[in-house]
């Protein structure tokens, strides 16, 4: 049997209202140690799914913009709900990476099973990789970051991630390190010319 849905989002939004308004009247003074921990671990998921929802619905909101004027969606709910513009560009931006380049990991986020500071990284992360890999390897990237989630938290998973390849394909991580050195080392030495070419001297008749 499949779950029900709604046609619209105040439905389930008013459940889960409801379901806050029925926690803020327990008591935690009373409660036991295991009501303390599951307390803590499903709020923490929950955060996690909630926030995948939105991240889910911002891609696709691009008429909110247009119907309030605002430069963006993520610049229009900043300005609603009082947050950091640069907060709301950045969850906009992972939202978009998730929904068209990431499903898994998308995917993981709504199950509650990776939080949104891991699901930055391993975003980062495949973003990083060489456009050329392929397909099957992008994929086979996705689903160990994301497995790796389960056990290691943020820092770890960026250590993975800049590792990830040489742990899948290590025939092509050294090269792949060598086009990405190669390409810093270009960059490092126009910064270097930019920076030694001397600026022209302008007489002026007196």
């Amino acid at each position: 049997m499949g779950r029900a849905t709604s046609s619209t989002y105040a439905s389930p939004l008013d459940l889960v209202e409801r379901g806050l308004d029925e926690l803020a009247a327990v008591d935690p003074v009373y409660r036991t140690t295991g009501d303390e921990k599951e307390l803590l671990l499903r709020t923490t998921r929950l955060i996690s799914r909630l926030e995948c929802e939105r991240l889910r619905v911002l891609p696709a909101a691009d008429d909110v913009a247009e119907t309030t004027g605002g430069r963006s969606t993520a610049a229009w709910l900043a300005t609603q709900t009082r947050d950091n513009h640069g907060t709301a560009r950045r969850a906009s931006a992972l939202a978009s990476s998730l929904s068209s380049e990431w499903p898994w990991a998308a995917e993981a986020l709504g199950a509650g099973v990776v939080n949104v500071a891991q699901a930055r990284v391993i975003v980062e992360s495949l973003d990083a990789l060489p456009d050329e890999l392929g397909d099957d390897l992008t994929v086979k990237a996705e689903a160990y970051l994301v497995e790796q989630a389960a056990v290691f938290g943020p820092r770890e998973l960026h250590r993975l991630g800049r590792g990830v390849l040489e742990h899948l394909a290590p025939e092509g991580a050294d090269e792949a390190e060598y086009q990405r050195l190669l390409a810093e080392e270009t960059r490092a030495q126009a910064a270097t010319r930019l920076s030694l070419t001397p600026r022209r001297r302008v007489h002026v008749d007196g």
